[in-house]
C-alpha cells in the first residue's frame, strides 16, 4: 500500500505543478502541457504497473480534487498581477526542483531491483563531481553543483549533462555570433574583459524612476526612426498604458517599433495587449518563452531594463514598465530607484547589442547599426552579460569597480547574495583604508533573499564597512560609485545576476556623472538606518539559522 500511496503523492505534485504551469502559458504552449501531463502520466501508470504496482480508481477521483483545488488557488496568484508577483517569482524558480524530485521519485521505483545501475550511477555522479571540481565556477556554485548531483543520485549526473547542453541556447549563440559587434577604443582599465570605450555627447543620472521614465516618454514621443524596448517586467498600469499608447501612434506613422520582453516576468494581460499591438505595426518577441516539458534552463531570464531611440540615446537600469516603479503604486515602501541614459555613439552599441539580441531570439535579420563620428566630449563604457557570452561578465565588471576605490566606495543593490570572491574583494578595500558604504533596502520583497542579504552584508562590518538599510524604503538601484569611476547597471549583486540572467550597464569616468550618484547616495544615507553590532542576525539565532539554512541554495535564487 505504501508503494500505492507514493505513487498517489507523484500524480498529485505532478498534475498540479503541469496544469498550473498551463495558467502561465499561452498560445501553442498550452497544448504542449497538456500533451506533456498525459505522455508522462502514461509514463508513470508504464513504471508503476511495471513495477508489480495497482493504482485504485478512486485515488484517481482523489487526485482530480487536489490537482483542481490547487490550481483554483495558483490561477488567483497568477491572474491577480499585484498579489501574483512574489509568488511568481518563487513558483517559477522552484518548477525545476519539482520536475527533478518527480522524475527522481519514479526513477527510483523502477532501479530498485537494478544494482548494476546503481553502481553505474555512483561511477558516473563522482565522475561530473570531479568535473565540477575542475571548473571555473566560484566556491560556492561548485558547492551545491556537487550537494546536487548527489542528493539526486541515480538521476543528479543526468541533470548536470542536461544542464549543459540548453539546445535552446546553443541556437541562440548561433544567431547572436553572426551579427557583428561594435568595436571602440579599448584603452581604459576594462580591457583584460574587452569592453570599449565609446564618445558621449551626454550622460544623465536618473535618482528614481519616476525622472527616468518622464524623460524616455518625451524622447519616445519625439522619435523619428525607431523605439526598441527591453524589460524584464511590463505589467498592466498607469504607466504602462501610457507608453502603449505613445508606442501604437508612433507604429501607426511608420516606425520601427520592436519590445523584447521576459516571459517570466512580464504578466498575462501586458502579452495580450502586445499582440493586440502587432496590427498597428508594433512587434514584440518573449526571451526563453515558458515551456515546462522536462528542462534545465528555466531560470535564464532576460533581466535587462533598457530602451533605445533612433539610435541616438538609450536608457537603462533597475527600473521595468510597472506602477510600483514610478511610485504609483506602493508594494514594499517607498521605491528607491535609479537608471541612467547616454547619447551618441554609446547609444548605437545599444541599438546594435538589442538587434542582435532580437536575431538571436526571433532568427528576423536586421540591418546593424553604424557608428557616426561625432566630437563628443564624454565617454562611457557599456557591458551586456547573458547566455550568449562565452564569459559572465557583470561578476567581473563588479569586481573591477570595486576595486577601483582607493578612498571612498559606495555600493547600492536590493540584493547582497554574493560568492566569496566578491566578498574577499570587498574586504580587502575596507582592510586598506577605504571609507566603504553598503546601501540595501529597509523593506524587503523577499524575505528569504532578504535574510541572506542581512547576513552577507553585515559580515563586512567586523572589516569597516558601514550597512545601512534605507528606512521605510525598497531601494532596488544598482549603482556602484568610488573617486574613480561610477557604474549604472540592471544587475544585481546575486547569483541570478552574474550567472543566469541578461544583464547590461555602463561605466564612466565622468565627473559630472559621479558628482549627481554621489548626490543621491548622501540623500539615501541621510534617510538610512546604519546597522550596528547590536542590530545583527548573530543575536536573533533562529534569523541566523534560518540565513544560514538560504545559503544553501542561494545559487539557485
Amino acid at each position: 500500500m505504501g508503494s500505492v500511496w507514493l505513487l498517489m503523492l507523484v500524480f498529485v505534485a505532478h498534475t498540479a505543478l503541469v496544469l498550473t504551469l498551463f495558467f502561465l502559458a499561452y498560445d501553442y504552449f498550452g497544448y504542449i502541457i497538456l500533451a506533456s501531463l498525459v505522455l508522462q502520466q502514461l509514463l508513470t501508470a508504464l513504471v508503476f504497473n511495471i513495477s508489480g504496482g495497482r493504482l485504485h480508481p478512486v485515488l484517481y477521483g482523489l487526485l482530480a480534487i487536489l490537482g483542481g483545488f490547487f490550481i483554483v488557488i495558483a490561477r488567483y496568484f497568477f491572474t491577480n498581477e499585484r498579489s501574483g508577483l512574489a509568488f511568481k517569482s518563487i513558483f517559477v524558480r522552484c518548477v525545476f526542483i519539482a520536475q527533478i524530485l518527480v522524475m527522481l521519485t519514479l526513477f527510483d521505483i523502477w532501479i530498485i531491483n537494478r544494482p548494476g545501475y546503481v553502481i553505474f550511477s555512483f561511477i558516473a555522479s563522482a565522475l561530473v563531481s570531479v568535473y565540477i571540481l575542475l571548473t571555473k565556477r566560484g566556491g560556492e556554485e561548485r558547492a551545491i553543483s556537487i550537494f546536487l548531483t548527489f542528493l539526486l543520485f541515480g538521476f543528479g549526473y543526468l541533470v548536470f549533462l542536461l544542464s549543459g547542453i540548453m539546445p535552446y541556447f546553443s541556437a541562440f549563440r548561433r544567431r547572436y555570433n553572426r551579427q557583428e559587434g561594435l568595436e571602440g577604443r579599448c584603452e581604459n582599465g576594462f580591457s583584460s574583459l574587452n569592453l570599449h570605450s565609446y564618445g558621449c555627447e551626454e550622460i544623465k543620472y536618473f535618482k528614481s524612476g519616476e525622472e527616468l521614465f518622464e524623460s524616455l516618454l518625451l524622447s519616445i514621443e519625439s522619435a523619428k526612426k525607431s523605439i526598441y524596448l527591453e524589460f524584464f517586467i511590463y505589467d498592466e498600469g498607469q504607466l504602462f498604458s501610457s507608453i502603449l499608447s505613445v508606442l501604437e501612434k508612433k507604429a501607426r506613422q511608420g516606425l520601427d517599433v520592436r519590445i523584447i520582453y521576459d516571459d517570466v516576468g512580464t504578466s498575462h494581460s501586458a502579452k495580450g495587449n502586445f499582440k493586440e499591438l502587432k496590427g498597428a505595426g508594433v512587434k514584440s518577441v518573449a526571451y526563453n518563452p515558458v515551456c515546462p516539458l522536462f528542462n534545465t534552463f528555466l531560470q535564464y531570464r532576460d533581466h535587462r531594463k533598457n530602451a533605445v531611440i533612433d539610435g541616438e540615446v538609450a536608457y537603462l537600469g533597475g527600473v521595468n514598465v510597472s506602477d510600483e516603479y514610478v511610485n504609483k503604486a506602493q508594494l514594499f515602501g517607498t521605491w528607491k530607484d535609479a537608471g541612467a541614459c547616454v547619447r551618441g555613439s554609446a547609444a548605437a552599441v545599444f541599438e546594435n547589442e538589442y538587434l542582435r539580441q532580437w536575431y538571436a531570439i526571433s532568427g528576423e535579420k536586421t540591418k546593424m547599426p553604424v557608428i557616426k563620428e561625432h566630437k563628443e566630449s564624454k565617454e562611457a563604457i557599456p557591458f551586456f552579460d547573458g547566455m550568449e557570452k562565452k564569459k559572465k561578465i557583470c561578476k567581473s565588471v563588479y569586481i573591477k569597480c570595486i576595486e577601483s576605490a582607493k578612498r571612498e566606495l559606495t555600493i547600492m543593490t536590493p540584493y547582497f547574495v554574493v560568492d566569496g570572491e566578491t566578498l574577499r574583494a570587498i574586504k580587502n578595500r575596507a582592510k586598506a583604508g577605504v571609507k566603504v558604504n553598503l546601501i540595501v533596502p529597509g523593506v524587503a520583497d523577499k524575505p528569504y533573499v532578504d535574510l541572506i542579504t542581512r547576513q552577507n552584508s553585515e559580515s563586512l562590518m567586523k572589516y569597516g564597512v558601514k550597512v545601512y538599510r534605507a528606512a521605510g524604503t525598497f531601494t532596488h538601484a544598482k549603482v556602484i560609485l568610488s573617486e574613480e569611476l561610477a557604474c549604472v547597471a540592471t544587475a544585481n549583486f546575486d547569483y541570478q545576476s552574474f550567472t543566469k540572467s541578461s544583464e547590461c550597464g555602463i561605466i564612466s569616468y565622468d565627473g559630472e556623472l559621479m558628482c549627481q550618484i554621489r548626490q543621491d547616495t548622501c540623500q539615501v544615507l541621510e534617510k538610512s538606518r546604519e546597522v550596528t553590532e547590536e542590530m545583527r542576525l548573530t543575536h536573533k539565532p533562529l534569523l541566523f539559522m534560518g540565513a544560514c539554512l538560504n545559503r544553501l541554495i542561494s545559487t539557485l535564487m
